[in-house]
């Protein structure tokens, strides 16, 4: 549909279709950027001498992040997701993700603070 001035009009259903496809594929790009970084963090893991029990840990706890909205890339968005959930994990549970992430950070050479925990020593 053209206006007076020749201008194509777009309806705007049409026009928030575009976007939401649009949206969807960045959002796809960003979820498969992810699960590539989380391949590359087992790898970095075997490298490092971790055991098998402890990268399947730490890729499934990854692999929470994302299902639970965290973007992975930005560890304040990690920060506020683990808060979230703090309520609901075990300390163990909340300890792993916290170790977890830490270590995918270190791969990524990036750093950040860590919230504050209490690591019970195991007797």
């Amino acid at each position: 549909m053209e206006n007076s001035a020749g201008t194509v009009l777009v309806p705007m259903e049409e026009k928030a279709d575009a976007e939401s496809q649009a949206a969807g594929a960045t959002g796809k790009q960003a979820e498969r950027d992810a699960k590539g970084k989380i391949i590359e963090f087992i790898w970095h893991l075997k490298r490092e001498g971790y055991s098998e029990d402890t990268i399947k840990t730490y890729a499934g706890i990854m692999k929470s992040l994302i299902s639970l909205g965290a973007d992975i890339f930005n560890p304040e968005d990690v920060k506020t997701v683990i808060a979230k959930k703090r309520a609901e994990w075990s300390e163990g549970r909340w300890q792993n993700m916290i170790k977890a992430y830490s270590a995918f950070l270190k791969m990524l050479g990036c750093s950040r603070s860590k919230p504050r925990t209490r690591f019970k020593k195991g007797y």
